[in-house]
């Protein structure tokens, strides 16, 4: 049985801008839980001892996060500079001995994965999920469950892609010790694969997987995840709420009168919905959110401290911590002529995949009274948006 993990941490997740102002990728809240304890708590229920988690400097949230956790099984190794994947692993040498699970840090797999893989008897593995693009990821290529290569974003077909979770033993690091740097200037694990190929065999991924690329995908993997929740009410619920589907309330949290939920809802602890509030499936609240009169929210996350007030519409977003929306502040999060909504980033334009996609809000945001938010909006934190402002 093997009872050692690695997980690779330390990138902080440009891609996920604004989201990733202020706090490294791997504490994002997935249905309330951050990323990287989701993550833990898997390896735990599968038996692992041992989890080391690779971080850097800049990590400090996620080493304070652990800490908050008590999780004292968990060690942390230090990349000092960004030398690509290949090099995070290598810094494991010297602390892992046998064989060990290795997990990029923006993957998540439902934990039936995870509990299937324990049982695997080989000792190199890569896991491998069929998508219908490939060109965002490395597309596997393999023969008789054993693999060949990996390309790496060359491709829109369908096939077999990097699923991110992987079996190694001491033999990936005699293979990273043959790896040149690459282009890009870092040592890539996909190019030390190609040294032990005959060894490594593939296991495809048939459950729920996703990678936390860009914010819309951390949307989607939210509100899939926010399925399987049960009703757990630890809040106060006055009169006259109703309540159709699954709900989790957290403690101190307070529904007031003329409230509606559709659930699947998710709200955390110290927070205060209504009077004459709507709260639509796929809604998160992190922890200490209002949600005021006549708003109506639609599968969206609110981290710990944003609010809605007045009279808010807000679908398909996610809104930083401490924003505050201004009365009659509204979000469209769908296109006039229902087109896949695409985003413009670092000079490229990227579609989505989503036909229904908001506002991706930074920290500390504050709107003016009625303001309105075109679908697909990215807003950097601390911004102030002047009221009746079409942004």
């Amino acid at each position: 049985m093997i009872d050692t993990a690695l997980i690779l941490a330390a990138g902080h997740g440009k891609r996920l801008w604004p989201l990733t102002e202020n706090r490294s990728k791997v504490v994002l809240p997935i249905v309330g839980i951050p990323l990287i304890i989701d993550q833990i708590n898997k390896f735990i229920e599968i038996g692992v001892k041992n989890i080391f988690i690779v971080v850097n400097k800049k990590n400090s949230d996620v080493v304070h996060l652990i800490e908050k956790y008590r999780l004292k099984r968990i060690k942390f190794i230090y990349q000092e500079k960004q030398l690509g994947t290949a090099h995070a692993v290598s810094l494991a040498e010297k602390y892992i001995k046998g064989g060990f699970y290795c997990l990029n840090a923006d993957t998540i797999i439902d934990k039936s994965y995870f509990k299937s893989i324990s049982s695997v008897n080989q000792k190199l593995l890569i896991s491998v999920k069929f998508v219908d693009d490939s060109s965002n990821y490395g597309l596997v290529k393999f023969n008789d469950n054993v693999f060949q290569s990996i390309e790496e974003k060359k491709s829109h077909s369908s096939g077999y892609i990097n699923a991110g979770l992987f079996l190694y033993n001491k033999d990936i690091f005699k293979a990273i010790g043959k790896v040149k740097k690459s282009k890009r200037g870092e040592y890539e694990i996909t190019d030390a694969l190609q040294y032990i190929s005959e060894k490594l065999f593939i296991n495809k991924v048939e459950c729920f997987w996703q990678d936390i690329g860009y914010p819309w995908d951390y949307l989607s993997a939210n509100e899939r995840l926010i399925q399987n929740i049960h009703n757990s009410i630890n809040g106060s619920i006055e009169e006259n709420v109703s309540i159709n589907g699954n709900l989790v309330l957290g403690k101190n949290s307070l529904i007031k009168s003329g409230v509606y939920i559709d659930g699947p809802v998710w709200i955390g602890e110290d927070c205060m919905i209504g009077p004459n509030a709507y709260l639509r499936s796929g809604t998160i609240l992190c922890g200490n959110n209002k949600i005021g009169a006549s708003s109506e929210i639609k599968n969206s996350i609110f981290f710990h401290g944003a609010r809605a007030p007045h009279h808010n519409y807000v679908g398909d977003s996610i809104i930083g911590e401490r924003c505050n929306l201004g009365a009659g502040t509204k979000v469209a999060n769908i296109r006039l002529d229902k087109k896949d909504i695409r985003i413009r980033l670092n000079n490229s334009v990227i579609n989505t995949g989503r036909k229904k996609l908001g506002v991706i809000m930074g920290d500390n945001v504050t709107t003016g009274i009625n303001s309105s938010i075109n679908p697909g909006t990215f807003i950097k934190g601390n911004s102030k948006i002047i009221p009746s402002t079409l942004t």
